[in-house]
């Protein structure tokens, strides 16, 4: 006999049918272009969780498909044993037999003809129908199917399994029949097969799982996404030190990297010019046409390249009038032989050349280019480009990514429940289009591997893209192309960057600082006048590290770990000043069972490799530059959260009442934040998020300085200096910006180094010395600021809780998955279809739904309002009440005597600054806007 849960279940499945069969419109109307089949997905009829495990034995879930979705009849009877709810696959049917593409291996016949009164009932799912590339809703079988993915939900969106099972029920009432839970995952698992977004397994050195999407796969759909690759920039800018306010015109980007990793080609005149290959030129170049590009960069719209003129040296001996081509060895970007050429000035390939006598230059010259620098013996370095021969005539992409990692909760509760989380960004981007969540990337997470066992497929992936590239469709080319994949920079926390880098906890350690050797050999000499002075900066700051003798001093520390006593390792890791969580682990555990020791002995004989921080081998990564400060962590939430603190800790409980009255009074209007709420900032301010911060910085000098003593004041002062400069968005001139800010971090850390030594205990405080350095390689501070990411670690638990618990990297790295997979259909993404071999779109039905619905582009992270400029100014609200005609103005009336004068309540200047009347606005001088006025036509 069946349970009475599972005859419930029945009697709903029943309720479900009636309805269905009541309300189901028979009548299809087909058009003269598009004959519309309905198609299913070729099911097995099993029920599968994400991490491929069977959920059939889970009571309190329906699976299967409904039947009355295609109008058969159910009847249950509540006395017959139990039975399968799922019928067995037809023999001879594969999941490819329901598949999208051109074909479709039913009958061609026509459908009967109708009478004017007459109806066409629809049959059965024919499961060996393939949805025609020409279908309404491509790659939807149905437009049911695309209803319910939306239904479902992506990023803060996500809809649960019983919320959904509700709401398609209403909706069934609504003759609305949506497929099942269970339908639309396996129609989204077969999606990913079909477009190869995998998941990818790892073992860890560690013996823990890990699951990970491939960035590969991820930034080929960008490239292929017309939202995005249209606004990229895949070549460095160089702003001349003006106007800077983009991570492309970066100086690591530019000028940083090696010869392999930089920006290798440009086009031109439907021809390819590569780095360290023999160009000609146009035009004359004082005695010769021949260049060696070195690096290609961009300025006012155009591409230019800094080039060296080569020298030619005739062989001893030479008898073929063969010659050498030589160069300087180590060629910077600001060397002073380098000549700034035009890209148009090239006409050229190394391969056009021809010398004197008409010969082949590249045979006479062998093929090689000889770098001579301080060494005896020169550099020889081979053309054409390796680049070139991996590109096979195809434009190489260079998309450099910024990297972030954090660890969030997975529960909604205050119970801590740890998930580890890479995501990323294209550099390439302006911070517009890199702030929304549709342009960040999801990669992997773990609620049990660390930081560094979760990055190791990362990177070797990372390394792949650096040394050898992928293809990928471009939107903006209409073609395929080479892509090549470097990391910009990595953003984290303190403690994240210190794992990263291979540097101690800097809140408990003697070793506190990632950038610079700021040590302390022992605890109690933190007072010592000495590290006071390092800590500080006085008079100079202390030595900066070097990644090489990182790396160097991270393998010497595991030898000596097999080698050599206890006392002397620590001695070695204490002057180091370095800790590798991945080594640490092992040497402790080799201590342990047998088993253990015996896999990591086999470990170091074999890959030696993975006996350390994977970050030590990315490629383009330089972790005591590459990690710059990031000034929510440091500003916000470090050096303004402990002043503020000690500030509201010195007050008397009578003076708490006139702060908060002067948090009441405080105007907020010009700030972009909401009114202050006197009585929370006084009853919680050792609660504050970075938000609260940021009014607290800004808000200072109005609302606490009455309260302070002159030393506090001068130490707040240089506080709001820094936060003034450090939270800009461009900076219109590098060199007096750099100077200003530096100025005023050593005013600052003069004053409160007056105020108490104890400040030394406060790792952030120092790292403000190194935010200048940061600013100079990377571009304003605002751009390496992690709310972004912060703010995407909600999404992260959003989909934590929808797991299914048992394996929640697994879980997670799937469903983002499907939202890059429908994201990109949506978006107008060329896919590649790996079963057809063949670029695929979805359908323009699809695309206009996109484009003409801003809450399902919200609903996505996309926001059409912020990559244009052109909606603003505008009018915000109302008119509001309208004064008498004689206080219009009367330059108004004349300019404009044949329209219809209102006043405007406010103005819209961006999407998130808007005037009122009263509002102060800083343009030449500084007034105050009265009244604005609306002119329309009579």
């Amino acid at each position: 006999m069946t349970s009475l849960k599972h005859q419930d279940k029945l009697k709903q499945l029943a309720f479900l049918s009636e309805e269905a069969q009541r309300n189901r419109q028979d009548n299809l109307n087909y058009s003269d272009n598009y004959r519309h089949t309905p198609s299913e997905v070729a099911d097995d009829n099993s029920s599968l969780g994400q991490n491929g495990e069977s959920d059939l034995d889970d009571e309190d879930e329906d699976v299967g498909m409904d039947p009355a979705d295609w109008g058969y009849p159910l009847h249950f009877d509540p006395n017959e044993e139990e039975k399968e709810e799922e019928e067995e696959e037809e023999p001879g049917m594969s999941y490819w037999d329901w598949h999208w593409g051109n074909e479709t291996s039913a009958s061609n016949e026509e459908p009967p003809t109708l009478g004017p009164n007459q109806s066409y009932t629809q049959p059965g799912p024919q499961r060996s129908r393939r949805v025609p590339a020409n279908a309404p809703w491509y790659p939807f079988p149905t437009k049911e199917y695309m209803i319910a993915s939306l239904i479902l939900g992506y990023l803060h969106n996500v809809m649960s399994r019983t919320m959904y099972n509700h709401l398609r029920l209403i909706l069934t009432v609504c003759v609305v029949n949506l497929p099942h839970w269970d339908t639309i995952r396996r129609f989204r698992a077969k999606l990913r097969e079909m477009t190869k977004v995998d998941v990818v397994e790892n073992q860890t050195v560690l013996s823990n799982r890990t699951f990970s999407l491939s960035a590969k796969n991820i930034i080929a759909n960008e490239l292929a996404n017309p939202l995005v690759v249209n606004h990229m920039e895949f070549v460095p800018h160089d702003p001349q030190g003006h106007d800077i306010h983009a991570l492309y015109q970066s100086r690591k980007w530019r000028e940083d990297l090696p010869r392999n990793l930089r920006v290798p080609m440009v086009t031109h005149g439907g021809k390819h010019f590569y780095i360290y290959e023999p160009v000609g030129l146009a035009s004359q170049l004082g005695d010769s046409r021949v260049v060696v590009p070195i690096f290609f960069f961009k300025q006012g719209g155009n591409i230019y390249s800094k080039c060296i003129k080569p020298k030619y040296i005739t062989p001893r001996n030479c008898l073929q009038r063969e010659f050498d081509i030589c160069i300087p060895d180590s060629i910077h970007f600001n060397h002073p032989d380098l000549v700034v050429i035009p890209v148009q000035e090239f006409q050229m390939i190394y391969s056009e050349l021809v010398t004197f006598h008409g010969e082949s230059f590249f045979e006479k010259s062998r093929g090689k280019i000889f770098a001579f620098g301080e060494g005896s013996f020169p550099e020889e370095i081979s053309y054409p480009n390796p680049w070139r021969i991996r590109a096979q005539n195809k434009v190489i992409r260079h998309v450099p990514i910024t990297l972030y990692a954090d660890d969030t909760s997975g529960n909604q509760s205050k119970r801590w429940n740890k998930h580890v989380s890479y995501c990323f960004t294209l550099s390439g981007l302006s911070p517009k289009l890199t702030n929304m969540e549709y342009n960040c990337h999801f990669i992997a997470t773990s609620n049990q591997a660390g930081p560094l066992e979760i990055a190791e497929p990362i990177i070797a992936e990372l390394n792949e893209l650096a040394t050898h590239g992928s293809v990928a469709y471009d939107a903006q080319l209409g073609q395929e192309v080479l892509f090549m994949v470097i990391p910009l920079c990595f953003l984290a926390d303190s403690p994240m960057a210190a794992e990263i880098t291979n540097t101690p906890n800097p809140g408990t350690s003697n070793n506190p600082c990632r950038v610079c050797h700021l040590q302390c050999p022992q605890g109690e000499e933190k007072s010592t006048l000495k590290y006071l002075q390092d800590f500080f900066g006085h008079p100079n700051m202390p030595q900066g590290r070097d990644w090489r003798s990182t790396i160097a001093n991270t393998k010497t520390l595991w030898i000596c770990s097999q080698t050599e006593t206890q006392k002397e390792f620590e001695r070695k890791h204490q002057l180091y000043g370095i800790k590798d969580r991945i080594t640490f682990e092992l040497i402790s555990r080799k201590h342990g069972w047998m088993d253990e020791r015996l896999r990591i002995i086999q470990l170091a004989s074999f890959s030696p490799n993975r006996l350390y921080n994977p970050f030590l081998y990315l490629l383009a990564f330089d972790g005591c530059q590459d990690t710059p400060v990031e000034i929510l962590h440091v500003i916000l939430l470090g050096v303004v959260k402990y002043l503020w603190k000690d500030f509201m800790g010195q007050l008397k409980p009578a003076q708490l009442h006139e702060i908060e009255a002067r948090w009441s009074a405080f105007q907020t209007d010009g700030l972009n934040v909401a009114p202050i709420q006197a009585k929370y900032m006084i009853a919680h301010y050792k609660s504050f998020v970075g938000k609260e911060f940021r009014v607290v910085l800004q808000a200072a000098p109005f609302v606490l300085f009455p309260f302070m003593t002159n030393e506090q004041r001068e130490v707040w002062t240089d506080l709001c200096y820094i936060g003034s400069y450090a939270f800009q968005t461009h900076i219109f001139d590098m060199e007096s910006y750099i100077w200003n800010l530096t100025n005023h971090i050593r005013h600052f850390l003069y004053g409160i180094s007056k105020m108490s030594g104890r400040w030394a205990n406060k790792p952030k405080l120092h790292m403000l010395l190194h935010l200048p350095g940061s600013i100079r390689r990377f571009g304003p501070a605002s751009l390496l600021a992690t709310e972004k990411f912060e703010s995407f670690n909600g999404i992260v638990r959003t989909h934590a809780i929808h797991s299914n618990r048992k394996s929640p990297g697994k879980d997670l790295a799937i469903s983002f998955g499907d939202f890059q997979i429908e994201r990109a259909l949506f978006s107008g993404t060329r896919l590649y279809d790996h079963k057809d071999k063949r670029y695929f779109q979805a359908s323009q039905g699809i695309l206009d739904l996109f484009t003409n619905n801003p809450l399902i582009q919200q609903s996505l992270g996309y926001n059409a309002d912020l990559i244009s400029s052109s909606n603003y100014p505008c009018q915000h609200g109302h008119y509001g009440p309208q004064p008498p005609e004689d206080q219009i103005s009367v330059r108004l009336k004349t300019k404009f005597p044949n329209s219809n004068i209102k006043k405007v309540a406010a103005i819209k200047l961006s999407s998130k600054e808007i005037l009122r009347g009263g509002s102060w606005v800083l343009v030449s001088i500084i007034y105050t806007i009265i009244l604005k006025w609306h002119m329309g036509n009579n």
